[in-house]
């Protein structure tokens, strides 16, 4: 074979290699491009999975909290049992004719069985007549009873005692205050000394 039909068969076979080249060109060039559109209403619908994930995560931490205080509620409630809190109020006081709550003198008991609960209390005052009574409530507002109040002196402390019988559930123990005799002044010093809880049989 002579060397100028080798040559041109050479260029036959680059030309060959050059249309298949640009007809695959031609065809990614021809596809459809990108829906920007539908892209981005992916990411969109990745985000509220992700919120929704994150959200969904905050309600489990919070119940995992729930279930925590429960459990340490039932584990103390396996028998007979003490809470106590105490501080100092320091709130103003003017003539109250009905029963309220001392801020911050509220704790909370579970029974599974139900059982005598006996509160021991104390509130004083100051430049006012404080009287105190235990106020018991369940959570789900179902149940609830009241200790008989104690008369405090004008600008001194009163201690009440509160038995009660309730039955199985969740209670909030308050101490409460009113100033039937009138005056102006402050509470002081509170404390829930002690809460004995005996679970019925």
């Amino acid at each position: 074979m002579t060397l100028p039909l080798i040559a041109l068969l050479a260029a036959c076979s680059d030309d060959a290699k050059t249309d298949a080249l640009s007809a695959r060109l031609d065809k990614l060039e021809a596809a459809d491009p990108v829906d920007a559109s539908a892209l981005q209403a992916s990411i969109d619908a990745l985000d509220a999975r992700t919120t929704t994930l994150e959200e969904s995560t905050s309600k489990l931490d919070t119940n995992a909290s729930a279930i925590g205080q429960r459990v340490t509620a039932l584990e103390r409630a396996s028998g007979n049992d003490f809470w106590s809190v105490s501080g100092s109020c320091a709130c103003g006081v003017s003539t109250a004719t009905t029963w309220l709550d001392v801020s911050g003198a509220t704790m909370y008991v579970s029974t599974t069985k139900g059982g005598p609960i006996t509160v021991w209390a104390n509130l004083s005052a100051t430049n006012v007549y404080a009287n105190a009574r235990v106020h018991v409530e369940s959570t789900d507002g179902a149940w609830s009873d009241d200790s008989v109040g104690s008369e405090g002196g004008y600008g001194g402390s009163v201690s009440v005692v509160g038995l009660f019988e309730p039955p199985a559930g969740d209670y909030a123990v308050t101490l409460q205050y009113s100033n039937t005799n009138g005056g102006s002044g402050m509470l002081e010093d509170y404390a829930i000394v002690a809460i004995q809880l005996t679970e019925g049989v």
